[in-house]
Formats: structure tokens, C-alpha cells, sequence
């Protein structure tokens, strides 16, 4: 097996190969020689050994989860910043054209999209009107102005909640 491997491939004559275990799964081994004096481990270095091995489980786990924790946190807190530092730039502008430009370029870069429109709900009427389209592919030339009260958009404005929409081709 890989444990007798590993004693031949580090020219040991004798050792403890110690799985390293946490929650029931093996999160590696603790390979260990006895002192050059003896030629195999004492039962109180044994039990020593397997404690020794069972903590060192619980603190590689503990290690990792904080690790998964502290990177997820940190990607957090740079999203945060980066929204922070959009809704600065946004709220830094009165001109209404400029804030549409920021929240546009804002959404492309928090997200990576390839589409973006912005529309607005007309003061007069139940009409909504693009105000600023973008787009990776050549326009396809859809309207610059809709019903606000039919389709998604309609269940979008009604519900005032976000639609998920899969577009199939």
C-alpha cells in the first residue's frame, strides 16, 4: 500500500503512518520515525502520536475553513468598496444624462454584461423609454419605447422586484 511506499521511498525501517482525519474524512497523514536509539515506537509514544495526529486534523480543518472564510470575506469586502465607490461617483453628479452614463458603466463593470439598458418610466404616460443602450453585439435595433404595463417589464414595474428572464433561441 502507499504507506509501505512511503517508508521504503524515505529509507525508514520502521514508523507510524497517522491518517489525518476530520469529520470522517481523510484530510492526509502524519508520517513519523522513532529517535535513532529505537527501533519502533513505544505504546505512550503511539498514544501520543495518534492525539498528536487527531489535533492535527482538527487544526488543519479549522486552518482551511479560515482561509475559505477570510478570502470570502475579503472578495466581499472588495465588493462592497467597489459599490461604495460607484454609488460615490453616481451621487456626485446632478446632470441626469451623466448619472445614466455611471450607472451604465457601473453595471458593466460589477458585472461583466454584455447588454445594458437603461430605461425610464414616463412622467406622462405608461410608457417606458431607453435611455441609454449598450451593447458587445451590433444593435439589433429593438424599440427605444414600450408599454410599461405588459410582459416582463409589466411584471417587473407591478411587482417591483427583479425578473429572472431565460431567453431561448
Amino acid at each position: 500500500p502507499a504507506s509501505l511506499r512511503l517508508l521504503q521511498t524515505s529509507e525508514l525501517t520502521s514508523g507510524l503512518i497517522l491518517p489525518l482525519v476530520m469529520h470522517g474524512q481523510q484530510v492526509g497523514l502524519l508520517a513519523i520515525a522513532p529517535p535513532e536509539n529505537q527501533s519502533e515506537f513505544k505504546p505512550e509514544q503511539m498514544r501520543i502520536a495518534e492525539a498528536l495526529a487527531n489535533q492535527a486534523a482538527v487544526a488543519i480543518d479549522n486552518a482551511r475553513r479560515f482561509e475559505r472564510t477570510d478570502t470570502a470575506l475579503a472578495s466581499r469586502v472588495d465588493q462592497l468598496a467597489a459599490l461604495e465607490g460607484i454609488l460615490r461617483r453616481m451621487t456626485s453628479h446632478l446632470n441626469l444624462q451623466t448619472v445614466i452614463e455611471e450607472v451604465a458603466q457601473a453595471a458593466i463593470n460589477a458585472t461583466g454584461v454584455e447588454y445594458i439598458d437603461v430605461a425610464l418610466l414616463n412622467d406622462s404616460k405608461p410608457i417606458m423609454q431607453s435611455i441609454l443602450r449598450r451593447s458587445v453585439v451590433p444593435e439589433e435595433g429593438g424599440p427605444l419605447e414600450w408599454p410599461s404595463e405588459e410582459g416582463l417589464t409589466g411584471k417587473a414595474v407591478r411587482s417591483r422586484q427583479t425578473i429572472r428572464a431565460l431567453f431561448r433561441s
